[in-house]
């Protein structure tokens, strides 16, 4: 989406986009270089905020294609002629294989890391739960306390099963990315 404020004392002639498509050096292919009008500039209006958005589908962008682009602006002063002023160049990437195989990795290490600290929390439970059974086997009628530690250890194990469900549909992502 292109969002611009744009100001000027004579108005505007012209608006457009000019970019440049840099595919991987290994290709050893020619940069692409293009301009596109942008639609939607009132050339009497001073002041405006144009908001269009520019597709880069039919650029058939494909890993590690870098865009570069600058926004082009000419005025309507007709006293001492138009002028052009640029935007600063501005730069959008596609990841390459390997930045994506680093993310997916990276995240799958995560994943590994959170399993690993749930199976701790999830064993430290089973051995509450088991002190908590013992307990109540020594006694015959339960105590308050021993009431509420079950209750607590009902909503820990129900907070565990919330997390382990909340990784199993993260890892379920990363397999669909993947």
């Amino acid at each position: 989406i292109i969002d611009l404020d744009i100001q000027d004392d004579f108005g505007f002639n012209s608006l457009q986009i000019n970019y440049q498509v840099n595919r991987p050096e290994y290709l050893n292919i020619e940069p692409f270089i293009s301009m596109q009008k942008i639609p939607g500039l009132q050339k009497d209006n001073l002041i405006q905020t144009i908001q269009t958005s520019w597709s880069l589908t039919d650029l058939n962008l494909m890993p590690d294609d870098e865009v570069q682009f600058y926004f082009e602006l000419t005025d309507n002063d007709n006293v001492s002629g138009p002028k052009k002023t640029n935007s600063s160049m501005f730069f959008a990437r596609v990841p390459s294989l390997a930045d994506l195989y680093t993310e997916t990795e990276i995240l799958e290490n995560n994943f590994i890391e959170d399993l690993k600290e749930e199976l701790n929390n999830v064993n430290n439970l089973k051995n509450e739960l088991k002190e908590i059974e013992l307990e109540t086997l020594k006694s015959d009628e339960l105590t308050w306390e021993q009431k509420q530690s079950i209750n607590n250890s009902i909503e820990k194990v129900k907070a565990e099963l919330k997390k382990l469900e909340e990784i199993s549909n993260a890892i379920e992502a990363v397999s669909e990315q993947a």
